[in-house]
């Protein structure tokens, strides 16, 4: 129910600007103080058009992520998004060739 799971269940990146003022935040604003987290990024990662995962930062500072880090961060996120799908997609052609080498093996 907090920002980790509602960027997950919205599949939408969350900006928490200040930490300590955002209501979503409230069960984590003891350990945010300790901390002193003041901003929260938090941005979903998606492998064949699912979320597998999220990428989630923390700033010592408020509105630590104006328009050109929060540009850098989708960027980042769409990267290793990319990457998860390359993996999948050489996996799954690895395994198709493995199949047809087993096959040939058969017919010859």
């Amino acid at each position: 129910e907090g920002p980790c799971g509602t960027a997950i269940h919205e599949n939408r990146p969350l900006w928490c600007q200040d930490f300590t003022q955002t209501p979503i935040n409230v069960p984590w604003r003891e350990l945010a103080s300790r901390y002193e987290w003041h901003s929260k990024a938090v941005l979903p990662i998606h492998k064949n058009g699912m979320v597998v995962g999220i990428f989630c930062l923390y700033a010592n500072k408020p509105q630590a992520f104006d328009e050109e880090v929060q540009d850098l961060l989708l960027k980042m996120t769409g990267d290793i998004s990319f990457a998860l799908d390359n993996f999948d997609r050489e996996e799954k052609r690895t395994q198709t060739e493995q199949a047809l080498k087993k096959n040939e093996q058969f017919t010859l």
